[in-house]
């Protein structure tokens, strides 16, 4: 096997970002069944601006880790993002129906 213990922080990072991948995956499907598909695209692109312009000086200055913050700002990111726009289309419907 392979000594994993020099990699324990970046695991442990890249563990808490799957969870945050969990829940974007229950958000997407909400937004599906809302109908409302083409709003994930306004979570996804400004994330993958923002990726873009970190990843390089994280991974560089720290390497593995670097790469396991990129992923977990990227995810969480995405997470706050949905969150935003499920809570919009929930104020909306609710003032359509008042």
């Amino acid at each position: 096997g392979v000594p994993l213990a020099p990699c324990r922080g970046a695991l442990l990072v890249v563990m808490v970002a799957g969870g945050f991948y969990a829940c974007i995956s229950f958000l997407y499907n909400i937004l599906v069944v809302a109908r409302k598909q083409q709003w994930i695209l306004a979570a996804y692109v400004p994330t993958l601006l923002i990726a873009l312009g970190i990843a390089d000086t994280l991974v560089g200055q720290y390497e593995i880790m670097g790469a396991s913050l990129v992923y977990l700002c990227s995810v969480g990111l995405i997470f706050i993002l949905l969150t935003i726009l499920i809570v919009v289309i929930m104020v909306q419907k609710r003032r359509a129906i008042r």
